[in-house]
């Protein structure tokens, strides 16, 4: 396939592909998974696109593979889910994505994401010690690097979200400790504080101590938080000035709190924690709703949304959800 049909490919359309080839694969797929397939190509020629990048990509690897075959290759990812095979659908989603030339530039989002020292996959949290004793829990589709060297310690947050429980330098002198995401950077000062990245924006959250953002293009204008603030910057300043934390940091404690929340923004956050495809009926999508919601129990949640709002969830697979109005079961659909 030409580069120029590929080199513009969304990397989440591209995950997208993998896990449908992967479910193919699995052994599991019945005749509704199938038609749920078909549906997604068709849904958005960018989807077509990526399902055929694949497809080339996966005739390229019929060969031999560092020492393995690609059909044994997508047989072990196929299997049931564990770390170990989120760890090779992601290392398959890598060797399909940078079949094309254009993804290995290591200025792409995709590049940096696959590079990265410590990684979590959707639904996924992890718990890690630094070698100077500071915490790092990383939520959901998150990427870290750690750089530390003589004069600063620094964690940059490639993707998604984490909380950093700084620890105190045994070096002497002791070295700073910053956090650094696309928008800058954001100087630590004896702190616990979470920070979360989405497009260019960076939202930070102090749970102790305090902290100072320091917008990438204009580090003179800093901000400080402290504790029990939140606030948010890219790298020209600051977006939103510290107010009071909310919800930002209920992620730590395993649940979702919506207050007042749109649908379409609850289903939003909801699926950063769920593979597959998860979407709201625009019909529905003004509703609002409240509540604590347990993250490890995503059945539980979309149930309880037809118990207080007047939805229903339509499900063609476990890959495949949608919430719709309630009403009379489209058999045509599903």
């Amino acid at each position: 396939m030409p580069e120029s049909n590929t080199a513009t490919l969304n990397p989440q359309v591209i995950d997208k592909a993998v896990e449908w080839l992967v479910h193919l694969w699995s052994g599991s797929a019945d005749s509704d998974s199938r038609a749920a397939w078909q549906k997604w190509r068709a849904a958005d020629p960018e989807h077509e696109r990526a399902w055929l990048h694949i497809e080339d990509v996966n005739q390229q690897l019929r060969g031999r593979m560092n020492g393995v075959s690609a059909d044994t290759a997508i047989a072990s990812i196929a299997q049931p889910a564990s770390r170990s095979r989120r760890k090779a659908l992601k290392t398959f989603s890598a060797v399909v994505t940078v079949g094309t030339a254009a993804w290995l530039s290591s200025e792409t989002m995709l590049w940096k994401t696959l590079s990265s020292e410590i990684r979590t996959a959707t639904g996924e949290q992890l718990n890690f010690k630094l070698t100077d004793g500071t915490q790092l829990e990383l939520n959901t589709d998150t990427a870290v690097n750690v750089r530390y060297d003589s004069a600063l310690r620094l964690v940059q947050l490639v993707r998604g979200e984490l909380l950093i429980t700084t620890a105190k330098d045994s070096a002497s002198p002791a070295r700073p400790f910053m956090a650094e995401t696309a928008a800058g950077r954001i100087l630590a000062l004896g702190t616990k504080f979470t920070v979360r990245h989405d497009g260019d924006i960076s939202q930070v959250a102090v749970l102790e101590g305090a902290v100072e953002l320091i917008p990438a293009n204009k580090p003179g204008q800093v901000v400080r938080l402290d504790a029990g603030q939140a606030g948010s910057f890219n790298a020209e300043g600051v977006v939103t000035p510290p107010h009071a934390i909310s919800a930002q940091a209920a992620w730590t404690e395993g649940v979702l709190i919506a207050s007042d929340m749109r649908l379409d923004d609850f289903i939003a956050e909801l699926k950063r924690y769920r593979p597959g495809h998860l979407s709201c009926d625009p019909a529905s999508a003004s509703l609002r709703l409240s509540g604590v919601f347990p993250l490890n129990d995503m059945q539980k949640i979309l149930t309880s949304l037809t118990e207080v709002l007047p939805v229903r969830v339509q499900t063609f697979t476990r890959y495949w959800t949608r919430i719709v109005p309630a009403g009379p079961v489209d058999t045509a659909a599903s």
